[in-house]
């Protein structure tokens, strides 16, 4: 599969390569584009890419292995939930106090 992204808008359009590698992006107005291409296991990179209007182009994209992909870690919900628990605790304490003073709203 190959993508297309404008740099102008951040739009995605997209297209399914042949058993050859052939593909075509249809209705692509002229600007930038970053173009990038996966096939299975195999990533090619992002390269730009100016076309003008109506514009035909052959790109050659070179591969390489996909990186492994990265264990989630387990530290972002654990930081979330302490967020959480000390947002609690501090709404908590509020209160008290408001009680305390008869200041409450």
């Amino acid at each position: 599969m190959v993508s297309a992204k404008s740099v102008a808008t951040g739009k995605f359009f997209a297209a399914v390569t042949n058993s050859d590698g052939i593909y075509s992006i249809r209705d692509l107005t002229g600007g930038d584009y970053q173009v990038s291409g996966v096939a299975g296991e195999l990533l090619a990179p992002p390269i730009k890419l100016t076309l003008a209007a109506a514009q035909t182009t052959d790109l050659t994209m070179n591969t390489a292995p996909r990186p492994p992909a990265r264990p989630r870690s387990l530290a972002s919900p654990l930081q979330a939930e302490i967020s959480r628990a000390i947002r609690m605790y501090l709404s908590f304490l509020r209160l008290e106090e408001c009680k305390q003073s008869l200041a409450c709203n």
